[in-house]
């Protein structure tokens, strides 16, 4: 790992064992990110801009062989991490978290796997440090450094997505089926004049006004076609028993031989046109 082998021997003579071997390789991780250490232990210092910034790991970094705990900050939008390693028994609990939201991730490391307690050389000191790099900063790194980032672009393109299908919809108008015709709608029906001429042509079968028969074949402006006088009948009626025009009730319900329902009266599969 570029970089690593130089900050090794900046601190070879004060390498204890293994673990801060690791913690090394860790620290460049970090700083590979384009992030600076601020510092080690918890206390965040008040005032960023007199804090000296740095690539090289701090004093006091591994005055404890069983907790580290170092300061970082990004320059660019000033958010303050920090790396926090456990050391119990041959492994180490490694968390990194982002102060301004507490965003936290973490990972297991298993010392011998990366590190050989041998701090004489660089070479000599790690074994599989690139898959160490690897492991730290896909499961604490991007998890929290790049979380921000996501959210913000996710975000933006949720509202984007909106904004379309908000679009979409007001530019939609109800669309008539291809296949439907044109039906004409009946004339509106008007009251009389006169209030009282309301069923007077019942009495007077002659008389020009309209009755309120359920089939009237001379009701004004709405005929009815073939009308069936032989409805709810068990037997037909004798020819002429029903003058043609005749206005009557029928005897029961027109189980056939009435008029027949206007096509496209239900709706066609798959037609959304609400206005029938």
């Amino acid at each position: 790992m570029a970089g690593l082998e130089v900050l090794f021997a900046s601190v070879q003579n004060q390498l204890k064992g293994a673990e801060d071997a690791i913690i090394c390789c860790l620290h460049w991780a970090i700083i590979s990110q384009d992030i600076k250490c601020i510092g080690a232990g918890e206390q965040i210092p008040n005032d960023l801009d007199n804090v000296k910034k740095s690539e090289l790991l701090p004093s006091g970094w591994n005055d404890s062989q069983d907790i580290y705990t170092l300061q970082y900050v990004q320059e660019q939008n000033k958010h303050i991490y920090m790396l926090k390693v456990i050391k119990i028994d041959e492994e180490l609990i490694v968390h990194f978290m982002r102060m301004k939201d507490e965003t936290v991730a973490d990972m297991m490391v298993k010392i011998s796997d990366y590190s050989t307690g041998n701090t004489s050389s660089y070479e000599s000191s790690y074994s599989n440090v690139e898959e160490l790099q690897t492991k730290f900063t896909k499961e604490c790194l991007d998890p929290v450094i790049l979380y921000l980032g996501a959210k913000k672009s996710t975000t933006d393109v949720n509202k984007h997505s909106q904004s379309s299908d908000q679009g979409a919809t007001s530019n939609k108008r109800p669309q008539r089926h291809p296949e439907r015709p044109e039906v004409p709608l009946p004339p509106a029906w008007h009251e009389p004049d006169d209030p009282f001429a309301i069923g007077r042509g019942d009495l007077d079968p002659l008389g020009p006004l309209g009755g309120g028969m359920v089939f009237d074949p001379l009701r004004v402006n709405r005929p009815m076609r073939g009308i069936n006088p032989n409805a709810g009948l068990p037997q037909p009626l004798p020819p002429g028993a029903v003058p043609p025009g005749a206005r009557f009730d029928p005897f029961g319900p027109d189980t056939g031989g009435g008029s027949v329902p206007r096509p496209y009266d239900r709706r066609l599969p798959g037609d959304d046109y609400m206005f029938m």
